[in-house]
């Protein structure tokens, strides 16, 4: 596959490994997740502010992940999972969707067990880095639900802008630039 938004676009994502000091990207694997327990794990830490008007169930989950690996294979997504590196424990995701069009968006989710413990900042400076060195973007889109105080925090850590326009969704829209 060739990965126009990529630097070198005949780099295989799909072999991608990004590491923090605590964790490791990857990215997403059907294989690897116990669907029950990351639906339980994404439903709670979104209950308040959760992207849809729903909470998914297992099985919308499971066609969920299949679909999000059908895009990464077609170019439209570069999606990942964040692992603990000690204990191999799924911690969350992280991900550039949206490739296929003008405002690429920069995503987190962090299970609630390892909030306010800065993972979050970790994994999204890891991302940011990665995609500075490595695509053509000079910056992403961060949607954030305006009750998301950690996801806003985040995008100003980052010298996001806040931008006059609201997303189809109500959210907040920042860019994060990457120059």
């Amino acid at each position: 596959m060739n990965y126009p938004y990529l630097k070198n676009p005949e780099m295989d994502i799909e072999t991608v490994v990004i590491e923090t000091p605590r964790c490791t990207i990857e990215p997403f694997r059907i294989e690897w997740i116990d669907f029950t327990d990351l639906t339980g794990a994404f439903c709670g830490a979104n209950e308040h502010l959760y992207i849809s008007p729903y909470l998914p169930t297992v099985e919308q989950e499971y066609e969920y992940m299949h679909s999000v690996i059908e895009n990464r294979k077609s170019g439209k997504a570069f999606e990942c999972f964040i692992f603990d590196k000690v204990t191999w424990t799924l911690m969350g995701s992280v991900g550039i969707s949206d490739l296929d069009t003008e405002e690429p968006n920069l995503g987190l989710w962090i299970r609630k067990e390892y909030h306010r413990k800065w993972y979050g900042t970790e994994v999204y400076a890891a991302m940011l880095d990665w995609a500075r060195k490595e695509t053509n973007f000079s910056f992403f889109k961060h949607a954030v639900d305006p009750e998301n105080t950690a996801s806003i925090k985040l995008a100003e850590k980052f010298h996001g802008k806040l931008q006059e326009v609201m997303t189809e969704r109500g959210h907040l829209k920042y860019y994060i630039y990457l120059k």
